[in-house]
């Protein structure tokens, strides 16, 4: 999509990345419908790997439980093949067993203690 429209979090001019004023207005317009304004650089890169694929990885287990997916490996070669997920990962399935559940389940849980304003996925 980005190649085709050249945009997504940046607007391209050739292979050179420019900010795009339109994603970081909407940026703004979250971070104050969310009082999140005084997060800014106060959020660890841990906190927001898992913010970000930790609700991958339960999206991922509610697939396996409706049943549209076999095995958590199914998951994996999707993400990995289809969507770009680093393959040294090996999939957000077998990171998720990296990781253990339980930890997962945990952060979940925390974050949405701690952000209790945000949309839950």
């Amino acid at each position: 999509m980005v190649k085709k429209t050249k945009k997504g979090w940046y607007n391209y001019e050739g292979r050179e990345a420019l900010e795009d004023k339109e994603v970081l207005d909407m940026c703004e317009v979250h971070r104050s419908k969310f009082n999140l304004k005084n997060l800014e650089n106060q959020i660890s890169d841990e906190e927001i790997l898992e913010r970000c694929v930790y609700p991958m990885i339960n999206e991922g287990f509610r697939i396996l439980e409706e049943g549209v997916a076999l095995r958590p490996s199914d998951i994996d070669v999707v993400w990995a093949y289809g969507y770009g997920f680093p393959k040294q990962r090996g999939g957000p399935m077998y990171y998720a067993d990296t990781v253990g559940l339980e930890n997962i389940h945990k952060a979940l849980l925390t974050y949405s203690d701690k952000y209790p304003e945000l949309p839950k996925w």
